[in-house]
């Protein structure tokens, strides 16, 4: 299906994110240096979020914790959240349903913001090993909050991710699945990410 439009995306009205980005910390994340370019590229996307956009930040790895509250980004508080990404540090098993559902109960908190696009960006670079680890049961947990309005990108990282179940969230939740197999992509994808969501070319 091709769509073409006389508007220019710089004219578009973004509507302001509602952002849960949930990131694996396990003790795999720390291999080939995939921790340290999930924070330059985390880095480089706070530069594409403003003070209308909410930021939330979830780290798993045995158990999922919230590492930064629904936070809006604005000057005052960057200096926090880049702190909050920089001091990210890896250990544990990958607990996949945890992280996942901790994600999306921060997302629902402003679920009722109809104006606010409501996203959970999920990321991964193994299998689950820890927690409830039966894909069927995190897709059927995932879709529950699909159906309430909030989307999932998902980006696996390295070779060894679940690539089923990464696809599987992204497709049921109408969101886009990235494979990463190197730092340079990460950075690429984030900016990306926020440039596609922030464009939409058509609605109902």
């Amino acid at each position: 299906l091709g769509l073409n439009s006389g508007l220019s995306p710089e004219e578009i009205e973004a509507s302001p994110f509602n952002l849960v980005v949930v990131v694996d910390v396990s003790g795999s994340m720390n291999d080939a240096g995939k921790l340290d370019f999930v924070r330059t590229g985390l880095v480089l996307m706070i530069d594409s979020l403003d003070a209308n956009d909410k930021l939330t930040i979830v780290a798993y790895d045995t158990v999922a914790t919230v590492r930064l509250g629904p936070t809006y980004v604005t000057d005052d508080a960057k200096g926090e959240i880049l702190d909050i990404i920089l001091d990210l540090k890896t250990g544990g098993s990958t607990n996949i349903y945890d992280g996942l559902y901790k994600g999306y109960e921060m997302a629902s908190k402003g679920i009722t913001d109809s104006e606010a696009m409501h996203r959970v960006l999920f990321l991964s670079d193994g299998l689950a090993s820890a927690g409830n680890t039966n894909t069927d049961d995190i897709l059927a947990m995932s879709a529950q909050y699909n159906e309430l309005g909030i989307g999932i990108t998902t980006l696996g990282v390295g070779t060894d991710f679940a690539f089923d179940l990464m696809y599987g969230l992204a497709n049921q939740g109408n969101g886009n699945f990235y494979f990463l197999d190197d730092g340079d992509k990460m950075v690429d994808v984030f900016q990306h990410e926020l440039e596609y969501l922030l464009t939409p070319v058509a609605e109902n």
